[in-house]
């Protein structure tokens, strides 16, 4: 028994003897030598009928499939070094004697046919090496005989029939036409135009994978179908549309495309009473606040020392930058479900700090931070009427009347602070794209703030 386990072990390698023997009874450490790992199979007796199976199957197998024939292994033997068939069966442990020359090497791989297989492949591997590098010398060559023959070319004119190919390629290439960005009215995502193709919407197939996977009374659907109404064109009184790569293989595979608004994307249109309001407006009809809001306002042109009060809100720059907030403190501002809640509520939620001169005049903050009555009733109205979250909530019309008309309220006015440190400023807008130092900064009428809003939750 114990030779014909040796016998096995010897023509199996590593993976086979641990596939064999079962992964979970072997160590990590005896499975890193193969002089370890056959040293613990063979103090596991109930692995040997496994073992002694497998290497019975695998030699079934070789002589069936002729691989270890004596003709092809000497002919793969002679096409490789010394060095080449050490390396081939290097993961068998040779003993040193065995391996000192050539022909103690094919005495000992003779008499093993995994050994055998070992050398064929490093043999097959060393023809496929040489054939690709036969062929890449002959790319080679024949790319150098075309620059010798293209040689006598060389600063020749230009036909004028190749010059004018060459531009109306040119144009082709990037015109407005190819260059032109299309939306896809299945994702609503922006594709180029050589990315996507264009559709008679009443002739798609398979339109039942357009169908919302939630359906809602909002949605406009077309022919069954939730697609993005704006990106979708009447040509000839047909409806036409774009639709991108992605979506139209899924499309034509009969699935719904994972991004398009049909599988539960849609949002749909922020209505008209919440889209226009202010960012104080946006805090005083939500039920949580979990965030602060600092709004920091500088000079645009570089070293200001003075406001142009003609075109102030033209002047301007600014960053919107968000901070945790103790919301335990505010929800004690906050008076059970009446909303909105009173003006203090501003000061604990928004404050504002401007650098720059000391003159800038208060009362011409930039308008988003104004709040209207009007806006504020016809928002919560609109929240009451169509939000589940907001059907407890009472407005309070005496908290409304704590506002102003329309304008800044006077909460955010008195919270303003003023720093002179614009050398600070000056350190912060330095990036790689240089702004223009013109003289006129205040060039137009139309508030140029940027805004720069990372919310921050509270948790």
């Amino acid at each position: 028994m114990s030779s014909k386990l040796d016998s096995a072990l010897d023509t199996l390698s590593m993976k086979e003897i641990i596939s064999a023997t079962g992964d979970e009874k072997l160590g990590r450490a005896e499975k890193r030598k193969r002089s370890d790992l056959v040293a613990s199979v063979q103090h596991l007796p109930e692995t040997h009928p496994s073992i002694l199976l497998a290497a019975h199957n695998k030699a079934t197998y070789l002589d069936f499939a002729g691989n270890s024939s004596s003709t092809n292994f000497e002919n793969a033997f002679e096409q490789l070094t010394v060095k080449e068939i050490q390396c081939a069966v290097a993961e068998f442990r040779l003993p040193y004697a065995e391996k000192r020359t050539r022909h103690t090497l094919l005495e000992s791989i003779r008499r093993s046919s995994v050994l055998q297989n070992a050398v064929l492949s490093a043999a097959e591997l060393k023809a496929a090496r040489r054939r690709d590098d036969e062929e890449r010398l002959l790319k080679k060559a024949c790319l150098q005989r075309e620059d010798v023959s293209s040689k006598s070319l060389f600063l020749e004119e230009v036909e004028d029939s190749v010059r004018n190919e060459c531009l109306t390629r040119f144009i082709d290439r990037t015109g407005n036409a190819s260059c032109r960005l299309i939306i896809c009215v299945a994702c609503a995502g922006e594709f180029s135009v050589s990315e996507a193709t264009e559709l008679d919407l009443h002739a798609i197939q398979h339109r039942d994978v357009l169908r919302p996977y939630i359906p809602h009374h909002s949605q406009e659907l077309v022919d069954g179908m939730l697609l993005y109404n704006a990106a979708i064109s009447l040509q000839d009184n047909n409806l036409r549309g774009f639709f991108c790569n992605s979506c139209l293989d899924d499309i034509q595979a009969n699935k719904t495309p994972a991004l398009s608004l049909a599988n539960n994307l849609w949002l749909g249109n922020i209505p008209d009473e919440l889209a226009m309001l202010t960012l104080p407006e946006r805090i005083l009809v939500a039920l949580s606040y979990p965030a602060a809001y600092i709004v920091k306002l500088f000079p645009k042109k570089r070293g200001a020392i003075h406001w142009d009060t003609a075109g102030l809100n033209s002047g301007l720059r600014g960053n919107v930058s968000t901070y945790r907030l103790n919301t335990s403190a505010v929800a004690s501002m906050v008076e059970g479900n009446l909303l909105p809640p009173k003006p203090s509520i501003l000061a604990a939620t928004i404050g504002v700090s401007i650098v720059g001169p000391n003159n800038f005049p208060e009362r011409c903050l930039p308008a988003f931070l104004s709040v209207s009555r009007c806006h504020l009733h016809n928002a919560l109205l609109f929240l009451k009427r169509e939000n589940p979250l907001y059907r407890n909530v009472v407005i309070s019309e005496d908290n409304i009347m704590q506002f102003p008309e329309s304008g800044v309220p006077d909460v955010i006015v008195s919270s303003v602070r003023h720093l002179d440190d614009v050398a600070t400023v000056d350190s912060e807008r330095e990036d790689y794209v240089p702004e223009d130092d013109v003289q006129d900064v205040f060039s137009g009428s139309s508030t140029t703030f940027i805004f720069l809003l990372d919310l921050i939750n509270d948790i």
